[in-house]
């Protein structure tokens, strides 16, 4: 037997020893985290475009801790609905097509009382400049002619008599856009709760 070979050999042993240990320190470390943590339910996201959305540009450091705590309080009824969206889509630039992004938008009806939601959410976290606010619930419609995006009663819903305000299109032109909690932040939001 050559030295070479040898040498080789010995080399191959202790690969698959140190090897076997990190495999054996890995199945360990990931039984002691499945002991700590139970399996606790996801973050859902509404569509595969919304997966584009979400990842298409990095969170804003305020954004990830707001949607951090509501999740830690409601980690069952999380459902995204609205990452970042191209200013195209808008017909005009906003807050959901900044870098990083600053706003996201979260299914309102997986809430039981979604006024309740939006005031708990406010008095928990300052958007820093007044009158705006970090959570805002609201229903909206886009027009199918123009492509406009606009608010629409909390209480009501789309309604039959309702058009779109910038061109007036009928009713039938309209996609309900579902109720849902705007979420938003600054560089000066803050958690204010307890």
């Amino acid at each position: 037997m050559s030295p070479n070979s040898t040498c080789s050999n010995n080399l191959h042993h202790e690969i698959n020893l140190h090897t076997a240990a990190i495999q054996t320190r890995l199945k360990q470390i990931d039984k002691a985290v499945r002991n700590c943590h139970p399996a606790i339910p996801g973050i859902r996201i509404d569509s595969p475009d919304v997966i584009a959305s979400v990842f298409r540009v990095g969170w804003h450091p305020k954004l990830i801790e707001v949607n951090l705590w509501i999740y830690k309080h409601n980690p069952d009824r999380i459902v995204l609905t609205c990452g970042h969206r191209e200013s195209k889509w808008m017909n005009r630039p906003d807050i959901h097509n900044t870098d990083p992004l600053r706003a996201d938008d979260l299914r309102a009806r997986e809430f039981a009382n979604p006024e309740i939601t939006e005031a708990w959410i406010n008095q928990n976290w300052d958007y820093g400049k007044k009158p705006y606010r970090v959570c805002m619930y609201h229903r909206s419609a886009r027009c199918n002619k123009c492509a406009n995006v606009f608010g629409i009663d909390t209480r009501k819903g789309l309604t039959r008599s309702q058009t779109c305000p910038s061109c007036a299109a009928g009713s039938n032109s309209l996609v309900d856009l579902g109720p849902h909690f705007h979420i938003q932040v600054r560089n000066e939001t803050v958690f204010i709760g307890a």
